[in-house]
């Protein structure tokens, strides 16, 4: 299968909470960006962008959440997937994120 395989069959068939986070507050978007998987990020982004959402409010959060808060949530160091992308040298997970409206001015505590 390959990384992007099991990303989207668990996607398929689990119906996974793309907004979970770990002990550290790393959400799957994170860790995509953190392992160097493309992939994984393209189908995650793809699916939360194409969740029906019954009510136009819900609608409305869950853009909000896909275009602006998904890209640009942060761990405890308050690092995006955009600073793991391009710190690792994923250039095109980074392209992916930024094309996703992920905020490039945000800083983290390394900074």
């Amino acid at each position: 299968f390959g990384h992007a395989g099991v990303c989207a069959q668990l996607l398929r068939t689990n119906g996974c909470d793309l907004k979970s986070t770990n002990h550290a507050m790393e959400s799957p978007l994170y860790i995509s960006a953190l392992r160097g998987h493309p992939g994984c990020l393209k189908l995650m982004l793809d699916t939360m962008a194409s969740q029906s959402i019954p009510s136009e409010q819900r609608l409305r959060e869950a853009a909000q959440w896909v275009f602006h808060d998904g890209c640009n949530e942060t761990n405890k160091f308050k690092q995006t997937p955009l600073h793991l992308a391009a710190r690792l040298g994923s250039l095109s997970a980074t392209r992916l994120l930024l094309n996703s409206a992920a905020c490039s001015y945000l800083q983290d505590d390394l900074n």
